[in-house]
């Protein structure tokens, strides 16, 4: 079991400070480990986070300080794992899932994984993995002046099969294929200016909320 509490703050100037702010999180931890046999071992844990945070941003405008943002918010987040180790033969799989509960979205997600591992003789194996990945949204995405309620957790898949060789003991090689899906990507719309269709400038705007807009993908090895 672990205990933690960390915290950080900033401020960026003593007096009618433009930025500034702090978080603090109180963590605990706990894992186990089960040799079930000598094929297969179990393993998982446990994580409650608890996190305060606050923020406060200011700019100058037509002579006056103007908030842009502003936010002091609690919120907890509460996840278990569980992870096997199979040996199959010369082949090894790890298969595991962690579930997670958000408070500041009230939302819980299930994040399956899958490694698997093959060695083939003369140096070579072949490893390849597979998973789902989230991150839920910030305080400030959530609390602050341009936070929506409505937001999601941000997700993304990914594929990865690859060839390892071993050139002596101390150097090895490897070639990796992968593919990730990214769904649901926070994106601040409006902090750029922009030149629309008739030519005319679009300034930025810091009223419009955070969004879960973003989709796409990488690929490659």
């Amino acid at each position: 079991r672990s205990f933690h509490v960390t915290g950080v703050q900033t401020c960026a100037l003593p007096i009618s400070s433009l930025d500034d702010g702090n978080t603090r999180d109180l963590v605990y931890r706990t894992e186990w480990t089960h040799p079930v046999s000598s094929q297969l071992t179990v393993e998982g844990g446990t994580e409650a986070r608890w996190t305060s945070a606050a923020g406060n941003e200011q700019r100058i405008s037509s002579g006056r300080l103007v908030s842009r943002e502003r936010y002091n918010a609690d919120s907890t987040r509460m996840g278990a794992y569980v992870s096997g180790r199979l040996t199959l033969g010369r082949a090894t799989l790890v298969p595991g899932a962690r579930v997670d509960r958000w408070s500041i979205v009230h939302d819980t997600a299930l994040s399956p994984w899958l490694q698997a591992t093959l060695p083939l003789g003369r140096g070579l194996t072949i490893k390849a993995g597979t998973g789902i990945y989230r991150q839920a949204p910030d305080t400030a995405q959530v609390k602050g002046t341009r936070g929506s309620s409505f937001l999601n957790v941000e997700k993304a898949a990914q594929y990865d099969i690859g060839v390892e060789g071993r050139l002596s003991r101390q150097l090895r090689w490897q070639a990796t294929v992968y593919d990730r899906e990214d769904r649901g990507l926070l994106r601040l719309p409006g902090t750029e200016v922009r030149l629309s269709a008739t030519n005319t400038i679009i300034n930025t705007s810091t009223t419009l909320p955070w969004l879960n807009s973003l989709d796409g993908h990488s690929r490659g090895i």
